[in-house]
């Protein structure tokens, strides 16, 4: 297997608009700030001393556990210790997962593992150890013929043996998620103070979110209530709410809504203030971001 040291890689941006596959390990304790993705994430953990959290919900992995995180949810691996943490990480584009069901399996949707990890609120995946095998042997594959020397790389057929690489990944993952979906997952901690606040923020992003106002729904002190969640998070709460924001202003644009409409139900009400908040954390504005899309995917819809 081939694998690159991984130290503090802060690239949360794809370099290909499909999919990336990395595996990688560090031997070091690293910092990793929380951070939330407009792609689908699926993390295949091989050694370490890690727990995973998502959005308040901290996973103690094993070897062999899957981590599968939505494009709206904020998350990051807390490393204990300086045994090796080894994994496989997957990026992928929800427009090439959706673009793949429609064309070939309208009947099995590849995106139900991350959607229904997150309505259900479970990130954690263990599936036995022959379909794990399986998953990394897969994505060993997808690397091996990405490393491969320019000259040799560029043979006819070869990106679509990795797409279908990939396809046989995503149904693979996807089988395993239906046949482990309604069993109880251990090894998860939670608060469901901050688990409720989440939620509660997931489900009102247009609305008002102001520190007052959520206390006051919460009936909890304003100090108290913010010291909370970033010990369970990571994060400050206002910081929170602005990735959401940012994350759900970003999937709106992928479907098609102007930038301006997705700012407004982002919760954003200054358009201007939401440009410069989005190129700071995207380092490009959202009429960029939105043209890209229609370069990438050829879509009508985003024609600015």
């Amino acid at each position: 297997m081939l694998r690159s040291i991984w130290l503090c890689d802060d690239r949360q941006r794809m370099n290909n608009e499909h999919f990336e596959v990395f595996h990688n390990f560090t031997n070091q304790v690293v910092e990793v700030a929380p951070h939330v993705h407009d792609f689908y994430e699926v993390l295949l953990f091989l050694r370490g001393n890690v727990d995973y959290v998502v959005d308040g919900r901290s996973y103690k992995l094993r070897q062999g556990d899957i981590v599968i995180t939505n494009s709206m949810e904020v998350h990051r691996p807390i490393i204990h210790d300086s045994s090796s943490y080894d994994r496989f990480v997957v990026w992928i584009n929800p427009k090439l997962v959706m673009h793949i069901t429609e064309q070939l399996s309208p009947d099995f949707p590849l995106n139900r593992c991350f959607e229904g990890s997150r309505s259900s609120h479970c990130n954690l995946l263990r599936p036995d150890s022959t379909s794990f095998a399986h998953l990394v042997q897969l994505l060993d594959r997808i690397i091996q013929a990405q490393s491969l020397p320019a000259a040799k790389r560029m043979m006819p057929g070869d990106e679509l043996l990795q797409r279908l690489l990939l396809l046989e990944f995503l149904v693979l993952l996807n089988q395993a998620y239906v046949g482990l979906e309604h069993e109880s997952k251990s090894d998860v901690v939670s608060d469901h103070i901050v688990n409720d606040l989440i939620s509660y923020i997931n489900q009102h992003l247009s609305d008002d979110l102001s520190i007052g106002r959520l206390s006051a729904l919460f009936s909890l002190n304003r100090y108290y209530l913010m010291r909370r969640f970033q010990r369970v998070t990571g994060l400050r709460l206002h910081q929170f709410i602005i990735q959401k924001r940012l994350s759900y202003a970003k999937k709106l644009m992928m479907q098609g809504q102007r930038p301006s409409q997705a700012a407004f139900e982002a919760g954003f009400n200054d358009y201007s203030n939401f440009s410069r908040t989005f190129g700071r954390h995207y380092e490009q504005t959202p009429a960029q971001f939105y043209r890209d899309l229609a370069l990438n995917f050829g879509s009508a819809k985003h024609q600015v």
